[in-house]
């Protein structure tokens, strides 16, 4: 299973930044009216939204909670909104033991990905790893995919036989003789 947390989307929202008087800064950065439309996505499918933080160039940054859940935000409005989603306090034992993320992430991420769909101010949604974004693959439709069940899979081949073990004096066939 491959869990995509980074979406990124093109929006009809007006874009919110106040430029300086040179015009060589911003008094208030852009992508605030971003990252409130997602905390109102977050907020409608339950989980409770403490606040949004302008970190400037680097966008807004949200945290948000579901009963003892957590999850980090960060809102970046460049070309196309980009959101990278971090949990926030993830379940170790999965991932120690190669499992990924636990229930309430994935089905978060799966449910922000129907509401943003959903919301007609929202298009060309694609969701990625960091690797994917950072290496400019095409993303993916949906945040969570089974590589199996994706166009043109083939499976790994098998794993190579294991090495000859190697010779001692007990393996020798004249040792009894």
């Amino acid at each position: 299973m491959t869990v995509r947390s980074w979406v990124t989307f093109r929006s009809d929202l007006a874009d919110d930044g106040v430029e300086t008087e040179d015009g060589h800064n911003f008094t208030e950065w852009p992508g605030r009216v971003h990252v409130l439309m997602v905390a109102e996505l977050l907020q409608t499918l339950g989980w409770q939204v403490t606040g949004t933080i302008d970190v400037q160039e680097r966008g807004w940054e949200l945290d948000a909670r579901l009963d003892r859940k957590a999850i980090w935000m960060q809102v970046t409005p460049l070309d196309e909104v980009i959101v990278i989603i971090k949990d926030g306090n993830p379940e170790w034992i999965r991932y120690l033991a190669g499992k990924g993320p636990g229930p309430v992430f994935t089905g978060m991420l799966t449910a922000l990905d129907t509401a943003l769909h959903n919301d007609g101010r929202f298009h060309d949604i694609r969701w990625f790893t960091q690797k994917e974004h950072n290496c400019g693959a095409p993303g993916a439709p949906a945040p969570i995919s089974d590589i199996k069940q994706m166009a043109g899979y083939v499976p790994p081949p098998p794993p190579p036989p294991p090495p000859p073990r190697p010779w001692r004096e007990w393996d020798h066939p004249w040792r009894d003789r």
